[in-house]
């Protein structure tokens, strides 16, 4: 399980990325009254679902981290890619504490402020703003922090404080 989010109702939504063919890899839901786990939401692209943030509207926003991608799902469970960028895309050795080997890991924690999206980039230690048009789909983007690989190298989540400042999660490969 990589990421976690809670809907208005208080269903609880975990991303799960899964590297066995007996557990798909997805958007899992448990209702408000408990139960089991239930696939809600999946897509070939979305292999490895990492940050998990809902907007206004009930849609919920998830980082691929292995692909460098935004997907909406509807309320529905309906998955739709929105975004795939260079920006967005993991390069393991970016940063020089960066082991000599490993997988690329790039789009993680997300934060939503009205028609825009915050994601913090694991792997170059960066956040990327995408700005969002009515319809849903990816407007601008654009690096609002530039990589700060001895502050942010393992950029993992990522929140909106109530004045609008970004609070960034664990920097989980930090020595």
């Amino acid at each position: 399980m990589t990421g976690l989010a809670v809907d208005g109702d208080g269903a609880v939504y975990a991303a799960l990325a899964s590297f066995v063919p007996e557990v798909a890899p997805g958007i899992y839901r448990v209702g408000p009254d408990g139960g089991d786990a239930e696939l809600f939401a999946a897509h070939p692209d979305l292999v490895v679902p990492n940050g998990l943030v809902f907007d206004g509207d009930g849609q919920l926003w998830v980082t691929e981290s292995s692909r460098g991608a935004v997907f909406r799902i509807a309320p529905d469970g309906t998955a739709t890619p929105v975004v795939s960028d260079e920006l967005l895309r993991g390069q393991h050795d970016f940063c020089p504490t960066a082991p000599a080997e490993g997988n690329d890991f790039g789009a993680n924690g997300i934060a939503i402020a009205g028609d825009v999206l915050y994601v913090a980039n694991t792997d170059r230690a960066s956040v990327v703003r995408i700005g969002l048009a009515g319809d849903g789909s990816a407007g601008s983007i654009e690096e609002v922090v530039e990589p700060r690989c001895g502050e942010l190298d393992g950029a993992d989540g990522l929140a909106l404080a109530p004045d609008g400042s970004l609070i960034g999660g664990a920097a989980n490969v930090q020595s």
